[in-house]
């Protein structure tokens, strides 16, 4: 039970890392997700339309706010290694 909790881990971080990677090719910030960026930028008429699109491509896994849960994961730290975890949530505290 250990090892497939940790295999599910690690399949998690290496989908993060994709997300991450073609978010950077696109001009982005290496440590964010498409997904936050798009609705992050949605006041923009562009990243409004992507907004929809990747809601719709994601709303069978993750419901009808993809990107916005995605940018709330990125707020909250939520898509970090459980290892960091606890330091960001300290360092958080701590501003």
């Amino acid at each position: 039970m250990i090892l497939r909790a940790a295999i599910i881990e690690w399949i998690y971080q290496v989908v993060i890392t994709i997300d991450q990677l073609i978010n950077a090719i696109f001009n982005g910030s290496a440590d964010e997700t498409l997904s936050s960026r798009i609705y992050r930028l949605n006041q923009r008429p562009l990243y409004r339309a992507l907004e929809k699109f990747v809601n719709v491509l994601f709303w069978p896994f993750q419901g009808p706010e993809h990107c916005k849960n995605a940018y709330q994961k990125e707020i909250d730290g939520r898509h970090m290694p459980s290892g960091f975890k606890r330091a960001w949530q300290i360092n958080q505290e701590l501003k």
